[in-house]
């Protein structure tokens, strides 16, 4: 079976949903958004449906959309997650699939008052 090498490993074995704002200086930055993630039950596997959590910072923030494309191949996910809050600022994306290995951009709009910044990781499945 193949697994993922995460880019970032962001929230603490304590649990994400407890992380104060701002986030530590490895979360994703754009404009005032701080986004924070990591996979639910461990690795991300080739072709297996996983779940993300994330934090998001400031956490009046609202996570609108959470999609992964794999730029070399011009495609995405066959599925689209959904979205779920979890309390302060915690976020929950189920669904997701990774249908092929390779590497991956996961994306997440974030809204604020002040507009919608798109925060962009990757992630390199073998």
């Amino acid at each position: 079976m193949k697994t993922v090498l995460l880019s970032l490993g962001l929230l603490s074995a304590a649990g994400g949903a407890a992380a104060a704002c701002p986030l530590p200086d490895k979360a994703l930055h754009k404009g005032v958004v701080q986004l924070a993630w990591k996979p639910v039950g461990g690795a991300i596997t080739v072709g297996q449906p996983f779940t993300l959590d994330m934090q998001v910072c400031p956490s009046s923030a609202t996570l609108v959309r959470v999609d992964a494309t794999m730029p070399a191949h011009r495609h995405g996910m066959n599925y689209r997650p959904s979205i779920q809050a979890t309390g302060d600022g915690a976020w929950r994306a189920e669904g997701l699939m990774f249908h092929m290995p390779g590497h991956w951009q996961l994306q997440w709009q974030v809204r604020t008052p002040d507009g919608v910044e798109t925060l962009v990781d990757g992630v390199d499945l073998k």
